[in-house]
This record gives C-alpha cells, sequence and structure tokens, in this order.
C-alpha cells in the first residue's frame, strides 16, 4: 500500500516517521478483520471484482459528472485502493472527490487541487468493523466532476487505471481481488464535419453516331495444322519429408525481487518480480507463495503483487515457474520472512 506523506512529517524523527507508516498502512484492513474475527481462514477461488468508469465515453464542454462503478460480485471487499491516471494538460477536476459512505475509513484520497497537479487520483478506504463487508454492485463508489482545458477542436483524452498500484483486500484471509478494469475516453471541443450540399451532374444530350459504310473483308487461304509431336511426361522425384528437431531445452527463470532471504514487514503489498527467456520462446510465468498459485504472467515484465499476511516471524516460500511453447518448464524460488 503507497501512501503519500506530507514533506514536513518525514522530517519528524525516525520513531515517528516508522509507527505512522505502520499504523496508516494497517489500519483499515486490520481494523475490519480484528472487528470481524477474520484472521486464520483460507480464501477459495476467487470470482474478479469489476471496477469502471461511467460514462465510458462522451464530450466536454460542459461538465462531465463521473462515477467510478464497483461490482464486488461475491467477494467481501473490506479494503480498496484506487489510482486513477489522466491528461492534466487537457482536463481537470472541477469538484472534489466523494467516496461511497460504505468506505468509510478514509486512509488518502485526492484533493482538487493534488489531482489536478499530479494527473492521477488516489484513493484508499476501508470498511469499518462494525460494518458487514459489501458484495454485489457500487453503482457510486467514487464521484467527481471534469472540466476540459483544451482549446483544440475534436481533441480526445482518457480516464485509465494505474491496476500496478491498486488492491482490493477480501475479508475471508486479506487476500489481495483480482480486477476488471476498463478506459473511458472522451472527446473535447466536439465540431461536427459538416456535409457537403448534392449538386446533381447534368445529364449530357445525345450526340448522333454515324454508322460506317463495312470495309469487305479478303477471303485468306487457309493454312495447314501441324501437328505437334507429343514430349514424354516427366516423372517426379519424391523427396524425403523432413523429422522436425523437438525442443528439449527448458526455459530459465529467475526470481529478481525480492531478494533470498528478505526479511518484509508483515502485511507489506510487495511486487514479486522475475525475468524467464527461452531458445524459442516463454508462454508464461506462473509466481506461487507455499504451494498455492498466486499469479500467472503471460509477457514480460513477469510481476505478481502479493498482499504479505499479518502473522509475524513467518517463513513464506515464493516460487517461479516458466513454460517455453514446447511445455517446457524450469523453477526457481526464494525464501522471505515477515517481521513483527
Amino acid at each position: 500500500m503507497v501512501i503519500n506523506i506530507k514533506n514536513k512529517i518525514w522530517q519528524k524523527p525516525f520513531l515517528l516517521r516508522f509507527g505512522l507508516i505502520v499504523i496508516f498502512a494497517a489500519l483499515a484492513v486490520t481494523a475490519y478483520a480484528i472487528g470481524r474475527n477474520q484472521f486464520g481462514k483460507v480464501l477459495a477461488q476467487t470470482t474478479p471484482a469489476t471496477i469502471t468508469i461511467n460514462p465510458s465515453d462522451g464530450s466536454l464542454p460542459p461538465d462531465l459528472p463521473v462515477n467510478v462503478t464497483l461490482d464486488n460480485n461475491t467477494n467481501k471487499v473490506a479494503f480498496a485502493r484506487v489510482v486513477i491516471l489522466f491528461d492534466r494538460t487537457k482536463i481537470n477536476l472541477s469538484s472534489e472527490i466523494s467516496v461511497n459512505e460504505t468506505f468509510s475509513n478514509i486512509l488518502q484520497k485526492s484533493t482538487m487541487q493534488e489531482a489536478n497537479a499530479t494527473g492521477q487520483i488516489v484513493v484508499a478506504a476501508g470498511v469499518a468493523p462494525e460494518t458487514p463487508a459489501p458484495t454485489g454492485v457500487i453503482s457510486n463508489f467514487i464521484t467527481f466532476t471534469l472540466t476540459s482545458l483544451s482549446l483544440n477542436p475534436n481533441d480526445t483524452v482518457q480516464l485509465s487505471f494505474d491496476t500496478l498500484h491498486m488492491q482490493f483486500v477480501e475479508t475471508q484471509d486479506l487476500a489481495q481481488v483480482p480486477l476488471s478494469v476498463n478506459t473511458a475516453t472522451y472527446t473535447l471541443n466536439f465540431v461536427a464535419t459538416p456535409t457537403p450540399d448534392y449538386t446533381p451532374t447534368p445529364t449530357p444530350e445525345p450526340t448522333a453516331t454515324l454508322t460506317p459504310t463495312p470495309t469487305p473483308i479478303p477471303t485468306n487461304t487457309p493454312t495447314p495444322t501441324l501437328t505437334p509431336t507429343p514430349l514424354p511426361t516427366a516423372t517426379p522425384t519424391l523427396l524425403p519429408t523432413p523429422t522436425p528437431t523437438p525442443d528439449t531445452v527448458p526455459p530459465t527463470v529467475m526470481i529478481t525481487n525480492p531478494s533470498n532471504g528478505a526479511v518484509i514487514p508483515k502485511g507489506t503489498s510487495i511486487t514479486i518480480q522475475a525475468t524467464a527467456s527461452d531458445n524459442v520462446g516463454v508462454s508464461k510465468v506462473e509466481f506461487s507463495v507455499n504451494g498455492k498459485i498466486r499469479c500467472t504472467d503471460t509477457s514480460a515484465p513477469y510481476e505478481c503483487a502479493w498482499l504479505l499476511p499479518i502473522n509475524p516471524n513467518t517463513t513464506y516460500t515464493v516460487l517461479a515457474k516458466a513454460y517455453d511453447t514446447r511445455n517446457n518448464t524450469s523453477t526457481n524460488q526464494i525464501v522471505v520472512t515477515s517481521s513483527n
């Protein structure tokens, strides 16, 4: 979880800075889990949550109200961190950001001034311990209003989710919920292209055509036809079909982050990173923790977001398994430990 802290706070003594990081990072999910006694359960196979920007298309001006809809499906989401990116040279927010009252524990919310200065909207919020975690659709999860800055006719701009820095945490074992997102595209200063007036093409007057007098064609004397002598048909020589050489060379894979033996603060969100290569091609890389598959990435850079459980002094085996196009595999694993 990423929390922006004002510079003047970071100038405080070390113990104050460290305490603020731990408190802010764990506040929403830990408070909810303690209030509802959700620690220690195993997360079942999870249906992705869907988060969409509405409307997904439109035009400005006038100012356009935008609402972000969250469909949890059957997931009981207790904490959410959302990051939305936009081109601040073309559009700005004309209102402050509102968050649905179900997520009443606000850890971070961009002000209108901060969003317009950075080109990103950041909201991190959790459900209060006494409130049941919501499932299904939340139609007004985040709302705000956009205004156009561009003066160019028929200019375009996009709103998109920065999924690499987003998190949705389920209450069952504080595991991260997979996400499905969309991108919204808006037209700025729409100008319709005029349709040219139809001018009928005049029909030309018919011109009289003179019929020429035919010239008699002389009779040709027929030329005798020569009968060709047939040539012998060549018999093709069949060439043997080459036998393809099988690919038996496995790919190589190496976990580059975190390092082997690393000690990581409990409840911290990290990105597991790996490199993979093959003489033919890498088809995918699977990431697992303690034998349970967490992510599958089919293109480089190969990455997986993982939220460490809040259990202290616990050892986790992180494994990356690479597949090539012939299904040859290789693995690389490291061991990390959660701190107090």
